[in-house]
């Protein structure tokens, strides 16, 4: 009995440590000598890790003959996704485009099985280790997070610590554009914001704060020297539900909340007026009619619903987009995402999986 317990908890840890190392590294895991240094290589990367947890887990089952797994809403939206998405891979006009995005799309049907199953992972490590399991996973991906986030700001300011030439580029970093390297910021910000204004007590300082405040301080200097104004917006109206939320639980708000919702509000509405020490680099991708048209272009009368594929908007761009754009490109080129993921969904995986997402 004690060596069965013994190899249980050793698969438990196995599968805690693969996740911890998936969420801690993917976020800057690259490999520079290879053709597609970020996305190829971190779809790698989950893969390996994900099997190496799913293994793990199957092992603990096979020693208990106990079977866990996620439950409620949530659950049944991820399983409702891999099915969507499932039949529009087989329904698909590139079923191997779909199927694997040549490992350089984050929207094929192995993106979404690959997550629909960290999903399932973290939820049954959370269930067995409970508030701790789910904190060393917090502080594992806001480590990741934190130092992708770091090393973006300090080729923003030209401190390159990376020998490559590509990678000497003050809009390099590990995130992929200015664009998205500032929402991720602005994203962790506005949860680290979240957690101190939410706690019950007063923040008291301790060792257990210093490293998420000196996250918080790297992420709020990334918003702040490319000055985005929708970003702050969007920081001061979340806040500002948090705010409304406290109100009505409690009676009350705490007075830094209020201040920070009122800066926050105050640059998004005046802040363009002040310079930014980071560009933000255009970002070519297709305006919203026109990926909504291509998206009811590619539907026909029997696509509508699935879609044409995971991964498969590129090869809808060719054929559906407005005749204008003929004469104005090349009439090679083409767009592998529309203006926005969701306008993107609605052409690659239909109304069906449009709907599931939203859920």
């Amino acid at each position: 009995m004690k060596a069965e317990t013994i190899t249980v908890t050793f698969w438990d840890h196995l599968s805690e440590w693969s996740l911890l190392a998936l969420v801690g590294l993917l976020p800057i895991f690259f490999l520079p000598l290879t053709t597609a240094p970020l996305e190829s290589n971190r779809q790698f990367l989950l893969l390996l890790l994900v099997v190496v947890g799913l293994l793990s887990y199957l092992m603990k089952v096979f020693n208990t003959s106990a079977l866990s797994y996620p439950r409620g809403p949530l659950a049944l939206a991820v399983l409702g996704l891999v099915l969507v998405t499932s039949l529009s891979a087989l329904t698909s006009r590139s079923p191997w485009l779909s199927l694997g995005g040549y490992l350089e799309q984050a929207d094929s049907l192995l993106v979404v099985v690959l997550s629909a199953l960290v999903f399932f992972l973290v939820s049954v490590v959370v269930n067995h280790g409970g508030e701790s399991a789910l904190k060393r996973l917090s502080l594992a991906f806001l480590a990741g997070v934190g130092l992708a986030v770091l090393l973006g700001l300090l080729s923003a300011f030209k401190l390159y610590i990376f020998p490559w030439v590509w990678a000497k580029q003050p809009s390099f970093n590990l995130v992929g554009s200015t664009l998205s390297w500032v929402i991720l910021s602005a994203l962790v910000l506005i949860l680290l914001l979240s957690w101190i204004f939410s706690l019950k007590s007063k923040l008291a300082w301790s060792n257990a704060y210093l490293w998420p405040s000196l996250l918080g301080v790297v992420c709020l200097g990334a918003v702040a020297i490319v000055n985005y104004p929708p970003l702050w917006l969007t920081i001061g109206t979340v806040l500002l539900v948090l705010a409304a939320t406290q109100l009505v639980l409690t009676s009350k708000v705490k007075s830094v909340l209020v201040l920070v919702i009122g800066l926050a509000l105050f640059l998004g509405l005046i802040g363009d007026r002040w310079s930014s020490k980071v560009l933000l680099s255009p970002e070519p991708r297709p305006s919203f009619f026109q990926t909504l048209q291509v998206a009811t272009g590619s539907w026909g009368w029997t696509r509508w619903f699935l879609g044409t594929g995971p991964a498969t908007f590129g090869q809808n761009y060719l054929p559906y987009r407005p005749a204008l754009e003929w004469s104005l490109a090349d009439g090679n080129f083409r767009f592998h995402q529309g203006f926005s993921f969701w306008t993107t969904i609605l052409s690659t995986l239909g109304l069906g999986g449009f709907l599931v997402w939203l859920w």
